[in-house]
This record gives C-alpha cells, sequence and structure tokens, in this order.
C-alpha cells in the first residue's frame, strides 16, 4: 500500500511539474507555414510576447528593376518567449505548422542575445548557414561584433558561423581572422 502511495504521489508530482513547465514562459520555436514568418512574427509581439525574427536585406531583380527587400535570416522560424497555451491563438489561425519547446533554455537564451547583437551592427552582411560541426571555437576581440562567440570553419577563416542551436542552424558573418581569439 505505501508503494502505491507513494508511486501516485510521484505521478502527481510530475504532473505538476509538467504543468508548471507548460505555464512558466520559455522560449519557443514557431514553425510557420511558408512566407507566413512576418505575419506569426507581428501577431505575436501584437500578443506582447517578446518577439525574435531575425531579417537581412536582399537584391531582387524584377525586370528591369533591383530593389533591396527585407527577408528573414532563418526561414520558416520565429522565436518568441511565451507559454505553450499563450501561442494556441496563433496556432488556431493556421499560420504554425509546429510550436517547439527549446529544452536548453540558457543556450537558446545565449544564442538570441548573440543574434541580436550581429544584427544591430549597421552594414552587417548575416547569411543563413549549415552549422559546421568540425569547427574551431572562437571569441571576436575587437571590432564592432566584439564579445560574439562562434566557431570557424577549417576552409574559411575569415567566416564567422553564430550557431542557433533550436534550429540546427548557423549565421555567417565575414570577419577579419585577426580580430579572432580560439577559445576552449
Amino acid at each position: 500500500m505505501l508503494t502505491n502511495a507513494t508511486s501516485s504521489q510521484h505521478q502527481r508530482d510530475n504532473a505538476a511539474q509538467r504543468d508548471a513547465r507548460h505555464d512558466a514562459e520559455r522560449w519557443l520555436l514557431l514553425r510557420t507555414r511558408s512566407r507566413h514568418e512576418r505575419i506569426v512574427a507581428r501577431a505575436a509581439a501584437a500578443a506582447g510576447f517578446v518577439t525574435v525574427f531575425p531579417m537581412t536585406k536582399c537584391s531582387r531583380a524584377y525586370g528591369d528593376r533591383t530593389l533591396r527587400v527585407d527577408v528573414p535570416l532563418l526561414p520558416g522560424a520565429v522565436f518568441v518567449r511565451a507559454t505553450v497555451q499563450s501561442v494556441a491563438e496563433l496556432r488556431e489561425r493556421g499560420w504554425l505548422t509546429e510550436v517547439v519547446e527549446i529544452a536548453d533554455q540558457e543556450q537558446a537564451e545565449h544564442d538570441l542575445k548573440q543574434l541580436a547583437n550581429a544584427a544591430t551592427v549597421a552594414g552587417l552582411d548575416i547569411s543563413a548557414a549549415e552549422y559546421c560541426a568540425d569547427a574551431t571555437r572562437v571569441e571576436v576581440r575587437t571590432g564592432p561584433l566584439q564579445g560574439l562567440r562562434g566557431v570557424i570553419s577549417r576552409q574559411r577563416r575569415d567566416v564567422l558561423l553564430l550557431p542557433v542551436h533550436a534550429v540546427g542552424r548557423a549565421l555567417s558573418v565575414e570577419v577579419d581572422p585577426a580580430s579572432l581569439q580560439v577559445v576552449s
């Protein structure tokens, strides 16, 4: 009898922890339908969520004209700080394909801060890239990107990759190799 009582109490405690985790605000990755990133980001911000939706400028040719347009750095991905239940309205509108609870909240916070810092540097050419696991970990010691940590591949020592672990991708930015220091 004591074992059953302890077991059912343990199950209730686990359920309460799960519910508390769902009730606590966390970084979530909202996977969007194609070309719905901007709509989701605006709706999430309007709902009062902290929203991270990195954009970059890109040249597009339209007939005889070339225009600079904003495009998502991570297509199909919008990050919000919210509860799983609170994004239900966005899901009901049909804009989302998936809501992903990011397991490593500290890593997500770090990645998003780095992303925000890099995005604030005017004139910086940032683009999406595949994450390179076989790379050297570095920190930028001088210049406008000072303090950012990322990796450089063995092939391109002048391109810093800023990993975004939640989506398994990275952002690439050209840097002066002299401004980098290897870290462990």
